[in-house]
């Protein structure tokens, strides 16, 4: 795995990836000393969540097994969220005593472009594995449904404090909530004006490192996107 894992085209990206996570780590580390306060320290922990569906990713797309790379596919779903929720975490800057305003900007903007790229690297390699199976036309229809469940699952966990292990924590709760999502959408109209609205804005995101990735992706992998 680690063999295949370094034969990767987009193994240089994964290292830069590394390298962002540790220097955002060690930003908020810095930030702790400095003020004494563990504020942010939860960004460590949020970009650790978001390298979990690019391993299931590359897990899945180099597996052999049809099987292996289902499990890992629903796998990555559970916790594909969690790789672009991080952008949601903007909403916690403000300025504080004893840290300059900027500072804890570049420690949200880094760790939010982290997560975000994990993420759309995560879908590249998803991207691939779907175009075994299907046609062009219905891998699309499926990203931007993916994209859709996303900023869903982003809402909740934003607004309502769900999570990915709640699927199997709290799956009653989950399924009842996501009943009255759709049998009362007025009621529920904020939930869907977001969900629109960030799936168009990942979407657009992906679509513009998709045009960049594009040939390297297709020349690695052998297969027209």
């Amino acid at each position: 795995m680690f063999l295949k894992l370094i034969q990767n085209k987009y193994f240089p990206a994964i290292v830069l990836l590394f390298l962002a996570s540790a220097v955002s780590s060690l930003m908020v580390m810095y930030r702790i000393l400095y003020t004494g306060h563990p504020m942010y320290l939860f960004l460590v922990w949020n970009i650790f969540l978001a390298w979990i569906p690019l391993g299931f990713a590359l897990y899945g797309s180099q597996s052999k097994s049809k099987w292996i790379a289902t499990g890992a596919f629903l796998a990555w779903l559970l916790f594909f969220p969690n790789s672009h929720y991080i952008l949601t975490d903007i909403f916690h800057l403000k300025a504080r005593h004893g840290i300059p305003l900027w500072y804890d900007l570049l420690v949200l903007l880094l760790s939010s472009w982290t997560g975000a790229m994990l993420g759309f690297l995560s879908l590249l390699e998803v991207h691939h594995v779907l175009r075994r199976y299907f046609s062009r036309a219905v891998t699309w229809i499926s990203i931007v449904c993916l994209f859709g469940l996303e900023s869903f699952g982003i809402y909740t966990g934003r607004y309502l404090r769900f999570n990915s292990w709640d699927i199997i924590a709290d799956p009653f709760n989950l399924f009842n909530y996501f009943l009255d999502v759709i049998s009362n959408p007025y009621a529920n109209k904020g939930i869907y004006k977001f969900t629109i609205c960030f799936t168009v804005f990942l979407l657009l995101s992906y679509l513009f490192i998709f045009v960049l990735a594009k040939p390297k992706f297709e020349q690695a992998k052998g297969i027209n996107l």
